[in-house]
């Protein structure tokens, strides 16, 4: 096993008046690696380091969900002690608001550190009995629920294959947003990415599976993969225009995708125009390095989540232009 950290906790500063200033609220905990390669106690430093950066990218797309532009959250790594290999990882959420913005009116304006460890982490029940972000994605098992239905407590009520269970209406706010949910798988998969890393633990007083608040294995990374979209949650759109593009390479079996520049970027494209694919097979054009076709192409962007993919297809082929290989001198 090779740990991180210790679980504490310490509340958020209070704010005493109504003018706007910078308070925080700082939370540690722990995070264990175990499986055959780490069983002297020791992990590559190529292998941590990418998974940390990776739960950190996690928190931010969290805090970012949850608190919006209201407050900024940072991972921090410190030694539990001096001369010690040991070390805590902190979460320090720091935000501006003013004392309108934190009375009991509005309760929930602000998800604070020690919260937000909470709502992320948690992989079993948390306060009131309902599910946390990782452990519904387990319930879920990279599905989406059947049926939701809000509650008057705050809570919704999820049901899949005949089972339900509750959950914070701010683990909603987490599950439906994208950003966090890519953070999470990268941050699953980073972590497995080494062999022989088996299990993942975050929280405990010693790191110990019994007492961790999550546990994470290599089973749990399709649970956590960002579902497909419905074509109701992509946006598409789509032009047709006519170019002056340079074969870069030319692929002739069928399915392959060739390669153009436009003189400016490099790109993928399909070839779609049979005819001339026919001419090509029957010798009648020959192609060359530094030819260039005038085509009709159609691009295709879609818009899935915050991935944006570009395809394009060669509809058809107006004019084959050799490349120059002699200067006209008059």
């Amino acid at each position: 096993m090779f740990g991180i950290g210790q679980k504490s906790v310490a509340q958020p500063e209070s704010i005493c008046n109504t003018e706007e200033k910078e308070a925080s609220a700082v939370s540690t905990f722990r995070i264990g690696f175990d499986g055959p390669s780490v069983d002297n106690g020791e992990i590559e430093v190529a292998d941590l380091a990418p998974a940390l950066l990776a739960l950190g990218d996690l928190f931010e797309a969290a805090n970012r969900a949850l608190n919006k532009d209201r407050s900024d959250v940072k991972l921090k790594i410190r030694a539990s002690e001096k001369g010690s290999f040991v070390a805590l990882l902190s979460l320090d959420v720091s935000f501006v608001a003013d004392m309108l913005d934190l009375v009991a009116a509005h309760p929930d304006r602000m998800t604070a550190a020690n919260q937000l460890l909470d709502l992320v982490i948690k992989g079993g029940t948390i306060a009131g009995g309902t599910y946390g972000f990782f452990q519904t994605l387990k319930w879920l098992k990279g599905g989406r629920p059947e049926s939701a239905s809000k509650n008057d407590d705050g809570t919704t009520t999820l049901t899949k294959g005949g089972t339900t269970i509750i959950v914070d209406q701010r683990t909603i706010v987490l599950l439906e947003d994208y950003p966090m949910r890519e953070a999470t798988e990268k941050f699953v998969r980073t972590s497995f990415k080494p062999a022989g890393i088996q299990t993942v633990l975050i929280g405990g007083g010693d790191a110990s599976e019994e007492e961790s608040d999550l546990v994470l294995t290599k089973g749990d990374v399709g649970s956590v993969l960002v579902p497909e979209l419905s074509d109701e949650e992509i946006t598409e759109t789509s032009v047709e225009r006519e170019a002056l593009l340079k074969i870069v390479s030319a692929q002739f079996e069928e399915g392959y995708l060739w390669r153009f520049t436009d003189g400016t970027n490099t790109f993928t494209a399909s070839m779609e125009d049979e005819t001339f694919v026919k001419r090509l097979d029957k010798s009648e054009v020959v192609l060359s390095k530094n030819d260039t076709l005038r085509c009709a192409i159609q691009e295709t962007q879609q818009l899935a989540g915050s991935r944006l993919k570009t395809e394009t297809r060669i509809i058809e082929v107006k004019e084959h232009i050799s490349g120059a290989r002699q200067l006209k001198l008059l």
